[in-house]
């Protein structure tokens, strides 16, 4: 399936902030799964944007903004292609345990965490 996407991100600032520098992740990859045919993220008053990747992988875009008023907008736009392959081979650079751990952020509330003991002790 071929997807046309189109995101736009606007920044309201109560007060004009003069200059500002924006780090984007707006990009899809190509994957087994998906095929990136065009894409672009820009913001109509910056520079060409320097691309670069986070360590994860992913493409980011930076963008320095001088003489911004109350507003700025970024554009990330372009087409994909998907194929059903259900997320099959898509790398993964940390290991599935790092998602297994509990931080103060993904900590359960204790209603869930009940539930889920219920849930063993019945399984």
């Amino acid at each position: 399936m071929r997807l046309q996407i189109r995101h736009e991100t606007t920044h309201r600032y109560d007060a004009p902030p003069g200059w500002l520098t924006q780090l984007i992740r707006l990009t899809p990859i190509d994957t087994p799964e998906q095929r990136v045919i065009s894409w672009r993220v820009y913001d109509e008053r910056a520079d060409v944007p320097l691309a670069c990747a986070d360590g994860y992988g992913n493409a980011c875009h930076l963008f320095t903004l001088r003489d911004v008023q109350r507003v700025s907008r970024v554009v990330a736009e372009g087409e994909v292609e998907t194929l059903p392959a259900l997320g099959a081979g898509a790398a993964e650079p940390l290991p599935a345990r790092y998602f297994l751990r509990s931080t103060p952020l993904t900590a359960p509330a204790q209603e869930l965490a009940a539930l889920g003991d219920d849930a063993r002790l019945q399984g």
